[in-house]
């Protein structure tokens, strides 16, 4: 840490995060131009590109459309996919940009993946859920004293175990004004704040939907709450006012990334670098089923839009070389100039 930061409380607070990836991600990013960010237009730019060149090569998207089952026929290979409204399409190949445990245990004939492989997915280290604020602003971002910068928040002690503990008094707390930097988020009047913490599934009794999610009163009561406390240390700290301000509120809990992701947990970026799911080879692109290739969050390490996209990129590629396709040179092309230079 010496070599970045030479004031002893930075280095104290990267010290403090619970990892070391955790630690080395942050400053990768700044040496690449703040890679992370989206572009004009919020992440939904990036969706909207993506539709656009499937289409234009008629492709087509189908969207609230979830895969109930992947086909696999009698040598193991996969052939298509049966859809939640019993809708199936038959395909070559099957790129699954989904959570590892649901494809393996729900999606796939019982026989293909071993109990034992299904297991130690299970008991992998995920990287935890989150708990987030989305807060619509009835003036913009930076009356409230806001920047385009990511603000981490900690206790005054900050320790490696408060920051994952999910209790909303002594969490880490991540605030980003997103319309500061991109106006087209908001009426040029108006503002977003996302607050953001890691959080876990079983927290409260699972947010006091038990172990079979029911979503009722006491839920809505307990994610609120929850909200009040992360909204007022915000503004305790940042923005005196922002109570008065706030003009839209929308809460996302673990349950609500689990029902709308089918995450394992909720999780929000799939197993973590950790040294005993990197020795047991747990984030790979290839699957015991023929033709069929993970190329979301769980098929590489590191999490994230960015990471994700590789990853379905590289699937892609795989894809192309065994049809033997001209694009995957193409592709290969792009991917290969895409990489960091070592002098940077």
């Amino acid at each position: 840490m010496k070599k970045y930061f030479s004031t002893p409380k930075l280095r104290d607070i990267f010290r403090s995060q619970e990892g070391f990836a955790a630690v080395i991600f942050p400053v990768a990013w700044a040496f690449c131009d703040d890679f992370q960010a989206a572009p004009e237009g919020g992440t939904a730019a990036i969706a909207n590109w993506l539709s656009n060149v499937v289409q234009d090569n008629k492709g087509e998207v189908r969207l609230c459309t979830s895969v109930s089952r992947v086909l696999v026929d009698a040598s193991n290979t996969a052939y298509g996919v049966i859809l939640s409204d019993n809708t199936e399409i038959r395909s070559r190949y099957v790129i699954a940009a989904c959570d590892l445990f649901n494809l393996y245990q729900n999606m796939l004939p019982s026989f293909v993946v071993s109990k034992e492989t299904i297991e130690k997915i299970g008991k992998a280290e995920m990287h935890s859920s989150s708990f987030s604020v989305f807060l619509g602003l009835d003036c913009t971002s930076q009356e409230l004293g806001f920047g385009e910068e990511v603000i981490n928040m900690v206790t005054d002690n900050p320790n490696r175990m408060d920051h994952t503990s999910s209790d909303p008094h002594k969490t880490i707390i991540m605030v980003v004004a997103p319309s500061v930097r991109d106006k087209t988020l908001a009426p040029l009047s108006k503002g977003t704040l996302m607050i953001h913490c890691p959080a876990n599934m079983d927290y409260g009794d699972h947010w006091k939907t038990g172990s079979k999610r029911k979503r009722g009163e006491d839920y809505l009561a307990f994610k609120e709450e929850f909200a009040e406390i992360l909204i007022s240390r915000v503004a305790s700290r940042l923005a005196p006012d922002l109570q008065k301000h706030i003009e839209v509120k929308n809460i996302a809990t673990p349950v609500t990334y689990e029902r709308y992701s089918h995450n394992h947990f909720g999780t929000i970026m799939g197993v973590k670098p950790s040294t005993a799911n990197i020795k047991a080879r747990l984030a790979q692109m290839k699957t015991p089923v023929k033709n069929l290739f993970i190329g979301g969050h769980c098929a590489e390490y590191g999490g994230g839009v960015p990471i994700a996209s590789r990853a379905g990129a590289n699937a892609s590629a795989f894809i192309l070389k065994e049809l033997k396709n001209p694009g995957f040179l193409n592709l290969k092309a792009v991917l290969d100039s895409s990489l960091p230079s070592l002098d940077n």
